[in-house]
């Protein structure tokens, strides 16, 4: 697939479940990070009634997220030409998923460690360490739908987006001003993200970054297998559109996971204990400390 297409596919289906969030979240401002991956070379999956069961079967039972432990998808369902598969629908703790059947998808997920939005400034705070291990999560998701559902092989085009908040991205803010809620508040269209990074002490964290703003995406490309097979080549891969995304905020680099795929135990603050154990699982290199 020609690089323009796979833009143009992930801004379609990026557009889509931002959309779908908007109609089911019932809050605001709440920021949403989207996950989107297209294959290169797409697959072809076949939906009927035995394979929908078959993967249901199976979709209930995975733990999606770094460092979980539970199952993360309760609902599994058909849309046209793909899976949804759904966690808290409606909640501001939802994670939604939309698997294609050319092997393409697309993850959201709303951020839990977020600061609330001062009224006078507009700010909401996101931590820098959760975008960085949902992104992993949903980039080693995507790419096993890819590459063992759909049969889809070779690179991939991966973006990872954060908005303000869902009612902000072009694809729900209206082109005219409505009456409607959210829309109904002069106020909203001022919100924007400031990036947070976590402390040593427990539930802590401090701002980070010199800029705030509305929108902010990272891309890169990356092979299937390295996404899919987890490890270094997964995190390594994680760090490169993290960090484009970051530098929109004033940042240059995520300081969670290195490029070369190395974790910092010092950025995880609090978070750290849980994220090593996925580096021990997945044989992932912690960089020395002092």
């Amino acid at each position: 697939m020609a690089a323009t297409d796979q833009a143009q596919r992930i801004a379609e289906l990026e557009s889509g479940i931002v959309a779908t969030a908007a109609q089911t979240c019932g809050q605001y401002p709440l920021p949403l990070p989207v996950v989107t991956l297209v294959p290169d070379l797409p697959g072809e999956l076949i939906l009927d009634g035995p394979s929908v069961e078959r993967i249901r079967s199976t979709a209930r039972e995975e733990v999606v997220m770094v460092g979980a432990f539970t199952p993360t998808f309760q609902e599994i369902g058909v849309a046209h030409r793909r899976l949804i598969a759904e966690s808290g629908p409606g909640t501001p703790y939802a994670i939604r998923a939309e698997l294609h059947t050319d092997g393409s998808g697309t993850f959201a997920v709303h951020p839990t460690g977020m600061s609330p939005a001062a009224g006078d400034t507009f700010r909401v705070g996101v931590l820098d360490a959760e975008i960085v291990v949902r992104t992993a999560s949903a980039l080693r998701y995507l790419s096993r739908h890819a590459r063992d559902r759909a049969g889809a092989h070779g690179s991939a085009l991966a973006r990872v987006m954060l908005v303000a908040d869902t009612f902000l991205h072009p694809a729900a803010l209206p082109a005219e001003p409505a009456g409607a809620w959210p829309y109904d508040n002069p106020d909203l269209v001022r919100y924007r993200v400031h990036l947070h990074t976590p402390t040593e002490a427990v539930g802590a964290d401090r701002p980070v970054g010199t800029r705030v703003a509305r929108l902010a995406f990272g891309e890169s490309v990356a092979w299937l297998d390295d996404l899919a097979d987890d490890g270094r080549p997964l995190a390594r891969a994680t760090a490169q559109p993290v960090g484009d995304l970051f530098q929109t905020y004033g940042i240059p680099e995520n300081v969670q996971i290195g490029r070369d795929g190395r974790l910092n135990p010092h950025a995880w603050g609090g978070h750290w204990e849980t994220i090593k154990a996925w580096a021990q699982a997945a044989e992932i290199p912690v960089a020395a400390t002092s």
